[in-house]
C-alpha cells in the first residue's frame, strides 16, 4: 500500500474514530530542510485528524560535517517540543505500508511514516495551526538583530549544488531571472523612498556568481546550513528557491514572502513571482505596510 492510499485510509479512519496509538518519523538520512519539513507536515496531518505525534529526533542528514550535524538540527529546532518520544511510547512500530496487515491492532501501535506532504500539499493551511508551536520551540534563539534597521533587508536563497539546467532543472532558477527579480524589488522600494540591503545566500565559488557582483548585491556563500536559513527567515523581503529549505524558511517567516512556484504550495499570505502585473502591486502594499510599521516603532 503506498503512502498516500495509507494517509487517506487513516483520514477516514479517523472520521469513525479509529486511530492508532500514535504517529512516528520514518528514519532518513537526506538533508536537513527536507527532514524539518517531513516532520512539520507529519505534525501538521497529526493534528488535524486527532492523532498524537511521538517524536524521532534526527540522527543522520546528508552532506553532515563539524558545522552541519543531525544534532544541530535537532537542537536548534527544539523539534520534540510538546511531543513524547518514541522512546517513551513503548509500542510497536508498524510501517506505514503494513497498515491494513496490523488494522485489529492499531491502537496500540505506531505507524511509522516518511512524510504527509500529500495531505499539506493540497490542504496548506493545516500548516497555519502548528506554526505558531514551531516558532515558539525555535525562538529561544530567533532574535532579528539587522545591522542596519533603517534599511530594507531583503535575502534571496539561490539554490546551487546540486541543480542546474542539466541537473534537477525543474528546481533550478537561472542568474538572470534571480537578478531581474531582486532588481524589480530593489525599484519598488526605492519607490517607496526605503534604502535596500540584499544579501545572496548560496554555495560555490564567488566565480560562479559573477553575473550578481555587478550589482549592489552581497554575496553569502558556504555558510553553515542553520545559520543560513536564520538569516532567511529572520529578513524583511525573502525569495524562496525551489527548495524543502527555503520553503522552511518562508513558512516560518513573518516577512514578505516571495514564492516562486513549484510543488510545493502557496501560502494564501506569500506573493508568487509569477502574478505578472499584481506582483508589483501587492509587493508594493505590502512594502508600504512594513514601512508604516517601522515608523511607528
Amino acid at each position: 500500500m503506498n503512502l498516500k492510499v495509507t494517509l487517506n485510509l487513516l483520514r477516514f479512519l479517523s472520521r469513525l474514530n479509529i486511530r492508532p496509538f500514535g504517529i512516528v518519523p520514518e528514519s532518513r538520512t537526506d538533508g536537513g530542510g527536507a527532514q524539518i519539513l517531513a516532520i512539520m507536515s507529519i505534525r501538521a496531518f497529526c493534528l488535524a485528524h486527532g492523532f498524537d505525534y511521538f517524536h524521532r529526533p534526527i540522527n543522520s542528514i546528508e552532506h553532515a560535517d563539524e558545522k552541519n550535524k543531525a544534532s544541530d538540527w535537532e537542537k536548534k529546532f527544539n523539534l520534540g517540543y510538546g511531543a513524547s518520544t518514541v522512546q517513551n511510547a513503548d509500542r510497536k512500530i508498524v510501517k506505514y505500508k503494513d497498515l491494513i496487515s496490523n488494522f485489529f491492532s492499531l491502537p496500540n501501535v505506531l505507524i511509522e511514516i516518511p512524510h504527509a506532504h500529500f495531505f499539506c500539499d493540497h490542504n496548506i493551511r493545516v500548516y497555519e495551526d502548528i506554526i505558531p508551536d514551531f516558532k515558539r520551540a525555535y525562538c529561544g534563539n530567533l532574535k532579528i538583530d539587522h545591522k542596519h534597521s533603517h534599511k530594507i533587508n531583503i535575502a534571496a536563497h539561490v539554490r546551487r549544488g546540486d541543480v542546474s539546467e542539466s541537473q534537477n532543472s525543474m528546481r533550478y532558477t537561472d542568474d538572470h531571472a534571480i537578478i531581474s527579480r531582486l532588481v524589480r524589488i530593489q525599484k519598488i522600494c526605492r519607490a517607496n523612498d526605503l534604502q535596500t540591503d540584499i544579501k545572496i545566500y548560496s554555495e560555490g565559488q564567488i566565480s560562479d556568481f559573477q553575473k550578481f557582483l555587478s550589482h549592489d548585491f552581497e554575496l553569502v556563500l558556504n555558510d553553515t546550513p542553520l545559520d543560513t536559513l536564520h538569516e532567511l527567515m529572520t529578513s524583511d523581503i525573502l525569495l524562496l528557491a525551489k527548495s524543502s529549505f527555503s520553503y522552511i524558511a518562508g513558512l516560518l517567516s513573518d516577512g514578505i514572502v516571495l514564492y516562486d512556484d513549484y510543488w510545493r504550495q502557496k501560502k494564501k499570505s506569500w506573493i508568487s513571482l509569477r502574478d505578472g502585473e499584481n506582483f508589483d502591486d501587492q509587493l508594493s502594499q505590502k512594502i508600504q505596510e512594513l514601512a508604516s510599521s517601522r515608523k511607528s516603532r
